[in-house]
């Protein structure tokens, strides 16, 4: 009565050996993988290498369904130099090195992006990534050129045309400075005009960084309040484009309708605003605006509080000077 219950687990037992064997090689060169240097390295031993590789290779004889044997044997043969090995995708590669950049590596993030683009070369998304990390590290020259290839590609995944046109204008400020306004301009607006963003949040920051243009590069508040507006319809708690279009409408036109609305809009952002960090600006600008606008016990009281939260700001305590002694004098 006992044999079968034994024959049973005997088979179960060898069933189980059978299934785990092929495990193995691939689990042993996970490990040779693990004791290896960064696989994003140049300097890797070669011999090492080739051990790794023959393990995997074993590995996959057994189970060749085994998705990560696959994705280890692509790095090692990256590694060897293979331009573009089977086993991880272009989106893969993008995720994987998004993960690295956001996490400050930003050396293997620039090889997956790199891998990517050897992968699917057509796909934007690798070269417009490519681009922005360039640029991040401020090698502009070889951005511009990620970008002019990222320009020519047929398909795009995570990110579109136009989050493409947005860092080409971002790219030209930080290039020219001192030049005309008119290139990044023209291609904020191609962004928002093509209108094939990534995400709404990339809409919202292009509207924003259009207003920041028209306000303190070309003088025009009065059209820089359309496109905070813009951003705030999106992005209703954006502390800073709530400040921007309270100063954008005041500067827009003179009146006590105009302080009213800057007022209110700035009011609003201080409300909003997440910490001290930065406090100060949104009192600086209500100063600077009562005291254009002949309200000198309002500007008084603004930048106390700028005081108050920057004590060194010597602008403000010359300004402060200045409006207490104009109080004693009357």
């Amino acid at each position: 009565m006992r044999v079968l219950p034994i024959a049973l687990l005997v088979a179960f037992l060898v069933s189980a050996l059978w299934r785990g064997w092929g495990a193995l090689p691939g689990n042993y060169a996970f490990v040779t993988l693990n004791q290896l240097p960064s696989l994003f390295a140049s300097d890797l031993d070669p011999a090492a290498l080739a051990r790794t590789e023959t393990q995997l290779l074993t590995a996959l004889d057994y189970q060749p369904e085994r998705a990560s044997t696959w994705r280890m044997l692509a790095l090692v043969r990256r590694a060897q130099g293979a331009k573009a090995p089977t086993g991880l995708t272009a989106d893969e590669l993008l995720r994987w090195g998004r993960q690295k950049e956001q996490g400050g590596d930003l050396g293997a993030a620039q090889y997956l992006y790199q891998w990517a683009t050897d992968v699917e070369p057509d796909l934007g998304d690798g070269w417009y990534r490519l681009g922005n990390l360039y640029q991040t590290q401020e090698a502009l020259t070889t951005a511009r050129q990620a970008y002019e290839r990222a320009a020519l590609a047929s398909t795009w995944q995570k990110v579109g045309r136009s989050d493409l046109y947005a860092a080409q204008a971002d790219l030209l400020l930080a290039t020219q400075p001192g030049d005309s306004a008119a290139a990044p301009r023209d291609l904020y607006h191609q962004a928002l005009a093509v209108d094939q963003f990534g995400d709404m949040a990339a809409r919202a920051t292009t509207h924003y960084k259009l207003g920041e243009l028209l306000l303190w590069r070309e003088g025009d508040p009065a059209t820089a309040v359309a496109h905070y507006r813009a951003t705030l319809a999106i992005a209703p708690t954006d502390h800073w484009a709530r400040l921007r279009l309270g100063y954008a409408l005041y500067w827009s036109g003179a009146g006590v309708a105009n302080v009213a609305a800057a007022e209110r809009e700035i009011l609003t952002a201080i409300a909003q605003w997440p910490d001290e960090k930065h406090l100060k600006w949104p009192y600086f600008y209500l100063g600077e605006m009562y005291e254009n606008a002949g309200l000198p016990l309002k500007a008084i009281a603004a930048y106390e509080q700028v005081i108050a939260l920057d004590p060194a700001d010597e602008r403000v305590q010359a300004r402060l000077a200045l409006l207490y002694s104009r109080q004693r004098s009357q």
